[in-house]
């Protein structure tokens, strides 16, 4: 977009709250990173395809099974994660993670949660943006459970979960509050002060920015990026059994993009990468250390020699976590790697076996953009 265009644009006005009743579909929509959604039709998804995954290999403590005990606990397991996954993500992170209130709890039939930096072991600066930036997603599984009912026919075939990230259209108490101050309605004082002069570039850059050009109304249309996970797409988490180790194992992956040019542009200033690691280090940490999943006790076990040639790094937080992530130009590009016979260092084995196997990412597969 450029300066012209952009200097140009009406901004919206802000909603005074979310939609009361419990159909949150009107509260949000669905960024997709392959093209432009009902949320991107004026700002769509932005920069090149990420794919990054996470995996770490584990024993259940004083338990052996065969190939289809293993493969049925692993549903079970699956299913506590997805049930509990919120405690489990939120004990030791940088960010928390809850599920919507009622009347923003759910999205086109799957449940929603809120994503917030700076929980228990995240930092000053963590805080500051979290104070301001929430990101939902709405979950659902495969196939589909209820995770109030663990005698629910599906769980023990429950292969995968997953979360698609979604754009509000309501506004927190801060966007009020910072609405409220472009209007010329309010001044920040005492701890909403103190929290924004905390936080990094590019944030304060643009919270001067807009003191500088409110006449211009361009900073009410900055708030809008707010309201937008700053991704486009899907990230999917699930619990296996190896049947060749006789073990278990538990990984996440994604594909996405950034859900607009603003959050690229604040990449390049601000990288998330390093914000990225740690919190999913964290959250398979979490799990196996976890007493959330009644019965169960884990122990971390090195990884196979499979991840060696393929660019792994070792988690700094817990050894036996194995990571890495790639990059695609283009959607096209992406998909090429994926069906590559045999496969390339673009996406090596263990990618494709992940994202055969977890079907929430399958849209993306097939989508054209």
């Amino acid at each position: 977009m450029g300066y012209r265009q952009f200097t140009n644009v009406k901004p919206p006005q802000p909603k005074e709250k979310p939609n009361p009743n419990d159909r949150a579909d009107a509260n949000f929509a669905l960024l997709v990173p392959s093209g432009y959604s009902k949320a991107q039709k004026t700002l769509p998804p932005a920069g090149p395809y990420h794919v990054n995954h996470f995996i770490c290999y584990f024993k259940v403590k004083g338990a052996s099974y065969t190939d289809v005990q293993g493969k049925q606990t692993a549903g079970i397991l699956t299913y506590h994660f997805l049930r509990n996954f919120c405690f489990i993500f939120s004990e030791q992170n940088i960010a928390r993670a809850q599920y919507g209130p009622r009347g923003l709890n759910v999205f086109d039939g799957s449940k929603t949660v809120e994503f917030t930096i700076g929980s228990n072991v995240g930092t000053a600066e963590h805080r500051a943006i979290g104070f301001i930036h929430p990101d939902w997603v709405a979950m659902s599984s495969t196939p589909a459970v209820s995770i109030q009912d663990l005698d629910d026919i599906n769980v023990k075939e429950l292969s995968s979960f997953h979360g698609d990230t979604l754009r509000r259209y309501w506004d927190t108490v801060i966007e009020k509050k910072l609405y409220a101050v472009l209007g010329g309605t309010m001044t920040l004082v005492g701890p909403d002060t103190l929290v924004l002069s905390l936080l990094p570039p590019p944030f304060d850059k643009i919270l001067m920015y807009m003191k500088v050009v409110t006449e211009y109304e361009k900073a009410r249309y900055l708030l809008e990026f707010n309201k937008f996970h700053f991704l486009a797409g899907t990230r999917s988490w699930r619990v296996a059994y190896d049947t060749d180790r006789k073990e278990f194992y538990v990984e996440t992956i994604t594909i996405e993009r950034f859900s607009c040019w603003a959050y690229e542009m604040a990449e390049k200033i601000h990288s998330t990468r390093d914000d990225i690691l740690k919190l999913w280090d964290n959250l398979l940490n979490n799990f196996i250390k976890t007493k959330a999943i009644p019965g169960y006790r884990f122990d971390p076990v090195p990884s196979p020699d499979l991840f060696k040639n393929c660019g792994y790094a070792t988690s700094p937080i817990l050894k036996e976590i194995r990571h890495n992530a790639w990059k695609y130009s283009t959607l096209k590009s992406l998909q090429e790697a994926f069906l590559a016979k045999p496969p390339t260092a673009a996406m090596p084995p263990p990618v494709i076996k992940a994202l055969q196997a977890h079907k929430g990412l399958h849209v993306h597969m097939t989508a054209t953009g």
